[in-house]
């Protein structure tokens, strides 16, 4: 949550900054880059925040990064109450989207309108999990890593609002490779894997990305520099 404010407050600088050089931006007649960001992101725990800027006539280059934090706990008594199955798991990590955008008639003052982007996707997340149940039960605390690298390409349309701001949404396919790792405090993967399944045997990571192909989408809203 920390780490979330301070992301948040950066980005809020940044966007001060920003609107104190609009003005002369706007007479100047174009724009020569946009900072974004998807807020309805932070609601699920990633603060991502972009920069796109201009290149020429119809290609721009953007890059994109943010924080990924989020925290979750279980509790589950036994038949008998005489004994509980809990944990409390944290997750940190960090995702990086380099991106080459060409526009297909672009404005004279904003890069707006429909666009092609090639891009590269690079996410990094840790699971730390603390097993916090009664004691005499085998402790399944670990620590998970998976790291997800993507390459792919989206269509989508950015339209200016006016004042600085604009929005977008785009979409398309990405193709996945991931690999993770697992440590258990007292035990080797394996057997860990066998406890901890018969302790939470209804255990799962909801935003767990899995190898192979899947889909790239989203919505930002940003103002222009």
């Amino acid at each position: 949550m920390k780490k979330g404010i301070f992301f948040a407050a950066v980005a809020g600088l940044a966007l001060v900054a920003s609107i104190a050089n609009v003005q002369t931006a706007q007479a100047q007649g174009d724009h020569k880059g946009t900072i974004k960001t998807n807020f309805f992101g932070w609601f699920a725990g990633q603060y991502q925040i972009g920069y796109e800027h201009v290149l020429n006539e119809n290609f721009t280059v953007q890059l994109s990064a943010g924080l990924l934090t989020n925290e979750s706990s279980y509790t589950l008594a036994d038949s008998s109450f005489s004994s509980s199955y809990s944990y409390e798991q944290k997750k940190t990590g960090f995702i990086l989207i380099p991106e080459l955008r060409y526009y297909l008639s672009p404005s004279a003052t904003y890069m707006e309108g429909m666009y092609f982007a090639a891009f590269g996707r690079y996410r990094s997340t840790t699971w730390n999990l603390d097993d916090t149940g009664a004691v005499g039960i085998a402790d399944v605390s670990r620590v998970e890593d998976r790291k997800v690298l993507s390459a792919g390409f989206v269509i989508g349309y950015s339209h200016y609002l006016g004042n600085g701001f604009n929005a977008e949404i785009f979409a398309g396919p990405q193709f996945k490779t991931t690999s993770s790792s697992r440590d258990y405090e007292g035990f080797d993967e394996a057997e860990g894997n066998v406890f901890f399944s018969s302790k939470f045997p209804d255990f799962s990571i909801a935003d767990i990305e899995s190898e192979g192909v899947g889909l790239r989408f989203g919505l930002n809203i940003g103002f222009g520099l």
